[in-house]
């Protein structure tokens, strides 16, 4: 029986341990409270983080490992986060773009409800989490920055192309009318 115990002691030790990992590794978390959600809706919320980025990873936690987590990672958060049973959803990649999949979903799913999260080892409540998934994806910034960096160049190349097409067009016509 005492073996038991030490092993159930040592799993939970290995969790900690785990947590405080995802704690390293990635920029954000967030808290979702997916209470009333079944097997099939919880599939689908975990295929469609999935599919946002692979640096995306959900997990469900005993409130009391993570909090002890937490602390040792000395992360300040308010005790109502860990109140209820949390899904976890840590981020290494785009933030702004995993807080769009989780708000619509808790919009189509009204079970599902965003509690808050830590964002580089700073609470973020459950608003600053929807004002993030109203904001520009990192891959839609890039392209928009792409796009204003082009676009003064390629009006400098029509401008520059411009009069010699012309140029082209009248020695082609000239050449036209000879034959």
């Amino acid at each position: 029986m005492v073996t038991a115990k030490k092993s159930i002691s040592e799993e939970k030790k290995q969790i900690v341990s785990n947590l405080e990992s995802l704690v390293d590794n990635k920029g954000a978390h967030l808290f979702l409270n997916y209470r009333g959600l079944n097997v099939q809706e919880m599939t689908d919320l975990r295929s469609r983080l999935r599919s946002a980025d692979e640096d995306v990873q959900a997990g469900i936690y005993k409130n009391k490992l993570t909090k002890i987590a937490f602390d040792n990672k000395e992360i300040e958060y308010p005790g109502s986060l860990l109140k209820e049973p949390s899904l976890i959803v840590s981020v290494g990649g785009d933030i702004c773009k995993v807080s769009k999949i989780c708000v619509t979903y808790s919009k189509e799913n009204k079970s599902l409800l965003i509690k808050g999260g830590i964002h580089r080892g700073a609470y973020i409540g459950g608003d600053v989490v929807e004002q993030l998934s109203k904001l520009p994806s990192r891959d839609e910034l890039v392209a928009k920055t792409v796009m204003l960096i082009k676009g003064p160049i390629n009006s400098f190349v029509m401008t520059v192309k411009n009069p010699l097409n012309k140029l082209i067009y009248a020695l082609k016509a000239i050449e036209e009318t000879k034959k």
